[in-house]
């Protein structure tokens, strides 16, 4: 629906950005171990950084807008499509069983997250896994290639991690999603039958219900942004923190020059920080989905026939 260019140079923008990103730090690293070694020219390691600053910038702006492209042009086709869809629906097999007002703010809602939030959380996801693996190959080039065997274990369990995440968050997410229509369900019963409800003395029954399905909510919620986020990022910063240290050791053992030596160290410090950030991402990535799911059944919705037939 985004488009093979559009996605082609959305794609091609993060990996160059990336790179630039890392080249800048290759040049402080060797402007540090060249001025270790006797006197150098720092004007011109300053105006090649100022070069590469500007050059990352600018990849980086064009890199949004790539995004903002991708978007615009997938969001165009979905709607399209759906909207196609649903003014070809048969009104007895489908808008008969389905409530006008939910299905119009349903829809609305979903296409405003693909509007608003899949440029942003998912370019997200991808500078980073794109930054991370450009990180790591840089870093596990310069240091001996033991500790790339040493390196494999840790990345495995860190994956492993994120696997059970995952597995955790998604059925959160369901059930958050399930209980907040039941919620709603309740609202729309009370605003059209608030006098039926009263009169048969049934309004203790349904805040008890209202508030059984709020705390479900609430405790999805809970979970899902606070306890699952602090139990896979305690487990990722221990794994990064033990490669960071590994990293630092086998530099100083095979005597590295200090500035490739404390650049890895920094890299590597710098992974921690951006997962922080990641692990709310994937979150918000998981709720995306959930829209972008419902919004793919639309299109499996029966078809009145066209008028040329009997």
């Amino acid at each position: 629906a985004a488009g093979y260019w559009n996605l082609v140079v959305f794609f091609s923008c993060i990996f160059v950005a990336r790179g630039c990103d890392l080249y800048q730090t290759v040049v402080i690293a060797t402007w540090i171990n060249n001025k270790m070694e006797g006197d150098v020219n720092d004007r011109w390691y300053m105006l090649q950084i100022i070069l590469r600053t500007l050059l990352s910038m600018s990849l980086h702006i064009f890199t949004m807008w790539a995004a903002s492209q991708v978007a615009i042009s997938a969001s165009k086709t979905i709607h399209q499509t759906i909207v196609h869809t649903l003014l070809r629906a048969p009104i007895d097999r489908f808008f008969d069983k389905q409530p006008i007002g939910r299905l119009i703010n349903r829809f609305s809602a979903d296409m405003r997250m693909a509007d608003d939030s899949v440029p942003w959380v998912f370019s997200s996801l991808l500078s980073f896994t794109v930054g991370f693996i450009i990180t790591e190959v840089f870093i596990l080039k310069v240091l001996p290639w033991r500790v790339m065997l040493m390196a494999l274990p840790f990345f495995g369990v860190a994956i492993f991690y994120v696997y059970i995440y995952r597995g955790t968050a998604v059925p959160l997410i369901f059930a958050n999603k399930f209980a907040m229509s039941r919620v709603h369900d309740l609202q729309a019963v009370c605003l059209t039958s608030a006098v039926s409800i009263r009169a048969n003395g049934m309004l203790d029954d349904f805040i008890n219900r209202f508030n059984e399905q709020s705390a479900t909510v609430i405790k999805c919620q809970y979970l899902t942004g606070h306890v699952c986020v602090a139990w896979v990022q305690s487990r990722i910063f221990l794994c990064l923190s033990v490669l960071t240290a590994g990293f630092a050791l086998s530099g100083l053992w095979s005597h590295m020059p200090i500035g490739t030596l404390s650049i890895v160290i920094v890299l590597s410090n710098n992974q921690m920080g951006q997962f922080e950030g990641l692990s709310q991402l994937l979150t918000n990535s998981l709720n995306i989905l959930n829209a972008l799911q419902r919004l793919a059944r639309y299109r499996f919705i029966p078809q009145e026939p066209p008028n040329e037939m009997p």
